[in-house]
């Protein structure tokens, strides 16, 4: 299965900077059902968004190159808690 995913909320892009808000990578007719977060290692949160695998690393991959994230959890909507890969 190929993952695609989308950044939602940018929240380090700084005045003037260009958002990375509204960014979407792999099918654009995938299902992103899943939401995510990445964080820094001292737990504030870079990105938001949505994913069609609760289980994919691949926005992590992609903010750890990008803003130097090191954590991705995904909100388990069972209990409604972010739960860390």
């Amino acid at each position: 299965m190929r993952i695609a995913w989308t950044i939602d909320h940018d929240h380090i892009a700084q005045p003037g900077e260009c958002s990375r808000a509204g960014r979407h990578f792999g099918s654009p007719d995938a299902v992103l059902a899943f939401r995510y977060r990445v964080k820094d290692a001292d737990g504030e949160v870079y990105y938001e968004g949505r994913c069609s695998d609760d289980s994919s690393f691949a926005p992590l991959d992609f903010a750890q190159a990008d803003a130097g994230a090191t954590d991705i959890e995904y909100l388990d909507p069972a209990t409604g808690r972010w739960v860390a890969l």
